[in-house]
């Protein structure tokens, strides 16, 4: 938060400006000035303190007149405002931590979310992987059972073709072998 600052709520804006509480409303949006939520749920205005009327109650402590009391008020009122600013410096951090906490929270059950879904794609993986090695097994299966039904039947031709010769050979020439 900037040093040149005062944080003001709508009504005491109004009352250092001498206007009303709506003027001072349009003022503050007119001026784009900074707003946050003071720890009593009313808004800070943050207003420039050369926007401030000279009238306005420097920060700074006035300068010493004799009276020890106008300068113990004044001290007073500066470290007041101080302790105001800070307070709602703090304010705004818890907010912002706590947001951030929820933020994070969100992210770590995201997180969690995501790692059951890899887990359950893994073991899916690992499913379709074995159902492949099943399958691969069964196509070699069927490729043996292939090759030995080609050399079965290889062998039929073969036998095949031998009878035909043997039968093709006149009765008298299959006696002598």
């Amino acid at each position: 938060m900037a040093e040149d600052v005062e944080l003001l709520t709508y009504d005491e804006i109004a009352e250092r400006f001498g206007i009303t509480r709506e003027s001072a409303r349009q003022l503050v949006l007119r001026k784009h000035w900074a707003r946050r939520k003071g720890n009593d749920g009313r808004a800070r205005i943050e207003v420039p303190l050369d926007a401030l009327p000279s009238s306005a109650p420097s920060p700074a402590p006035s300068e010493s007149t004799g009276d020890d009391t106008s300068d113990a008020q004044d001290v007073a009122r500066v470290l007041n405002r101080h302790i105001e600013r800070l307070e709602q410096t703090l304010a705004a951090a818890i907010e912002k931590a706590e947001d951030l906490a929820v933020e994070r929270d969100t992210a770590r059950a995201e997180a969690r979310g995501m790692e059951r879904e890899r887990d359950a794609v893994k073991e899916e993986g690992r499913a379709l992987e074995s159902q492949i090695e099943s399958l691969r097994a069964l196509m070699e299966a069927e490729a043996r059972l292939r090759d030995l039904e080609k050399e079965a039947a290889n062998e039929a031709r073969a036998d095949r073709d031998q009878w035909r010769a043997l039968a093709s050979r006149p009765w008298w020439k299959r006696l002598v072998g």
